[in-house]
């Protein structure tokens, strides 16, 4: 389980609303070519892309998404901070500058549950509910993610800033998890 997980110092989150192919950026409601341009964009800096959108939301809500909210995480010690923006349009998403000065900081944490189905099924089928329990909890800080890496270790989830990883969280486990965080402390079996 510890040295399964993806590696990220730096996180650019996309929310995408809707389905999500085998790679989220190239196969969703997202334009390929922007989606291959902000992959390009964003590794060349460092930093890994991700894509998000909420739990639960209705088909009306996600064909009605007109803004698409964009995150930097930095979760380098030292330099954790999470900055939240939007564009009008993802065009716009390809000049955001990756530095860390755009958007507005937050000093919520930002959870995120691999709910990545079509990249694994298994995150799917354990991932989808612990992505609920924790929306039920920590509605404005938990966000559906694609791919994070340790399938195998379903349901995954990762809290920024500090770039914790997590595997085998459980619906039952995934708020305690959440609020020994906030105590300042990791959940090591997990």
């Amino acid at each position: 389980l510890a040295g399964t997980g993806g590696y990220g110092e730096r996180w650019l989150l996309l929310e995408i609303d809707g389905a999500w192919g085998a790679h989220a950026l190239f196969q969703s409601r997202l334009d390929p070519a922007i989606g291959r341009a902000l992959v390009r964009r964003a590794e060349a800096a460092g930093i890994r892309p991700v894509a998000i959108r909420r739990f639960g939301r209705r088909a009306d809500e996600r064909r009605a998404q007109s803004r698409w909210r964009w995150a930097l995480a930095d979760a380098r010690p030292g330099s954790e901070s999470v900055r939240w923006g939007a564009v009008e349009d993802p065009t716009e998403s390809l000049d955001l500058p990756l530095d860390g000065t755009a958007g507005e900081p937050s000093d919520e944490p930002v959870l995120l549950v691999c709910t990545h189905a079509r990249h694994d099924q298994c995150c799917a089928v354990r991932g989808r509910p612990v992505a609920h329990a924790l929306a039920r909890a920590y509605p404005a800080q938990t966000w559906e993610s694609s791919h994070l890496g340790g399938d195998r270790f379903a349901a995954t989830m990762i809290v920024l800033p500090h770039g914790l990883y997590y595997g085998r969280v459980t619906t039952t486990d995934a708020a305690i998890v959440v609020e020994r965080y906030l105590q300042g402390e990791i959940a090591e079996e997990f």
